[in-house]
C-alpha cells in the first residue's frame, strides 16, 4: 500500500508491504519492492474492521495472481 492511511487520518504518505508466508522482522532494514499490478485505489473504511477484512481480500487476490506463473516476471536476485 502507497498513501496516507486515510481510515486512521492519517496525512504523512507511507509505504506497507506485506510479505506472505514469511516471519521475518524486517523494521529498519532496506528492502528492495517490485510492483507487478494495481489493486485497488485507496479509501477510507467505516471502521478497523471493515479495513482488515478488505486487506485480507485483497490478499486473497495477490495469492491467485502470485500462483499463475506465468503473470510474474521477476528481474534481479
Amino acid at each position: 500500500s502507497i498513501g496516507t492511511k486515510p481510515t486512521f487520518d492519517g496525512r504523512e504518505r507511507v509505504i506497507e508491504v506485506h510479505i506472505l508466508d514469511r516471519q521475518w522482522d524486517l523494521y529498519d532494514n532496506q528492502l528492495t519492492v517490485f510492483f507487478h499490478r494495481f489493486v485497488r485505489p485507496q479509501r477510507r473504511f467505516g471502521s478497523e474492521a471493515e479495513l482488515f477484512a478488505q486487506v485480507h481480500r485483497d490478499i486473497a487476490e495477490a495469492r491467485i495472481f502470485f500462483a499463475t506463473p506465468s503473470k510474474v516476471e521477476c528481474t534481479g536476485e
